[in-house]
């Protein structure tokens, strides 16, 4: 069993348990976000406390395991949608959807994308430096 309810506390006993607790509690903030709303304040704490505790599991390492990962707790502002993405880009969604393992899109158990704002940018700029024309330098 890799995770128990004893009375309110849940104990979760190995890696990937905490990381798809971390995975359902951010999936449930870019939900709230998705709709305008606000999360419920428990609901932040909880992605907080298991990217931290994931963040620290992973940190440890496994020496029969893979490479540990290295977690960055994110908050929901930083995180945005492919209609979002879109938009930055000035693409459609479903080119944004094409464009998702570039983006480090990761999708949403409803099939919904998300994206980290600053790769969509970066993306943006990169397009925009290999766009300019390259000055030839005068003779």
């Amino acid at each position: 069993m890799s995770a128990r309810a004893l009375g309110t506390v849940v104990q979760v006993e190995d890696e990937a348990s905490l990381r798809y607790l971390k995975f359902a509690a951010l999936a449930a903030l870019t939900e709230f976000k998705r709709r305008d709303k606000q999360p419920p304040p428990v609901l932040t704490e909880l992605y907080h406390a298991a990217a931290e505790a994931y963040s620290s599991v992973a940190e440890s390492g496994h020496e029969d395991g893979p490479e540990p990962l290295v977690v960055q707790p994110l908050s929901p502002e930083e995180l945005i949608g492919s209609a979002e993405a879109a938009t930055i880009l000035g693409v459609t969604q479903r080119q944004i959807r094409r464009l998702s393992s570039t983006l480090d899109g990761e999708q949403l158990a409803n099939g919904a994308w998300v994206f980290r704002r600053d790769t969509v940018e970066d993306y943006r700029q990169e397009r925009r430096d290999a766009r300019r024309p390259r000055r030839q330098p005068a003779a």
